[in-house]
């Protein structure tokens, strides 16, 4: 009877955990592609300020 009831109640303990794991892997991959982004972003951004900052250094 007993070894009945522990894997009832390890049930929704063990699907909290895999709903969290599915969440956790979202979240990396939310953050991996904000920070691929971000540096595309930045690169960019570089690639922009480069000729007039070397327009300035010219001048």
């Amino acid at each position: 009877m007993e070894a009945r009831i522990v894997p009832n109640l390890l049930k929704p303990y063990c699907h909290v955990e895999h709903l969290l794991s599915d969440m956790c892997t979202h979240i990396v991959e939310i953050a991996a592609t904000l920070l691929k982004l971000f540096l595309v972003v930045q690169a960019t951004m570089l690639q922009r300020c480069r000729p007039m900052s070397l327009v300035i250094h010219v001048a």
